[in-house]
């Protein structure tokens, strides 16, 4: 569970809020029905460029993906010699209880 970061290779892609996309009907209509307002896709920020820029209102949210996508994420950040901090858990698969906490930060911005 990713709870704060900094790191634009995932923020590009994580959590996928596309809410900003959906026209006030809909937004209305989830919201009568109990649904709370907020849709997410990561794959289609993924795929279509301009969803990659995140929505004027958004928040930092907690969200969770799996550990093999967060190393590639966290490669691709590395690369790109930009300073990031990222603060994460590892949860347990079967209990979803939090195994570890790490908090990581990095100033290095050079090769």
């Amino acid at each position: 569970r990713i709870l704060a970061t900094d790191a634009q290779s995932i923020l590009k892609l994580y959590p996928g809020e596309i809410t900003h996309l959906l026209g006030n009907q809909t937004l209305r209509l989830l919201s009568s029905t109990g649904h709370v307002s907020r849709e997410f896709n990561p794959k289609a920020r993924a795929i279509i460029p301009w969803l990659r820029q995140p929505p004027p209102f958004s928040s930092v949210l907690p969200f969770e993906i799996p550990t093999y996508a967060l190393v590639l994420l966290l490669r691709e950040q590395r690369r790109s010699f930009e300073a990031f901090f990222i603060e994460y858990q590892i949860l347990n698969p079967n209990t979803r209880e939090i195994q570890r906490h790490i908090r990581f930060a990095t100033n290095e911005t050079s090769p």
